[in-house]
């Protein structure tokens, strides 16, 4: 079995309005669409994410990510970097 691991400095996660977000709600659908659109054509088994700045905004990602399916499982480093946070299906 492969393990595919991918990482991916999103830039500023956060959500529109924020002071460092996006201006518009579209702006920031845009980019989170875009984000998901290449994790899932990649489909990893391990994600590493970075520069979430708003754990809203990490919820928004994983909203549109096809888990749990692929990927399974997620490792989040947040901007702020005091804490990680697994997300993983059990079964898998």
């Amino acid at each position: 079995m492969t393990l595919k691991v991918m990482t991916w400095n999103v830039e500023n996660l956060f959500q529109a309005g924020a002071p460092f977000g996006p201006k518009t709600q579209a702006v920031y659908y845009e980019k989170l669409d875009g984000l998901a659109s290449v994790i899932n054509a990649e489909a990893p088994h391990a994600l590493g994410v970075q520069e979430i700045g708003d754990p809203n905004a990490l919820d928004d990602l994983e909203q549109r990510l096809n888990a749990p399916v692929s990927p399974a499982c997620f490792l989040v480093s947040k901007i702020y970097l005091d804490r990680l946070r697994w997300s993983c299906d059990p079964a898998d």
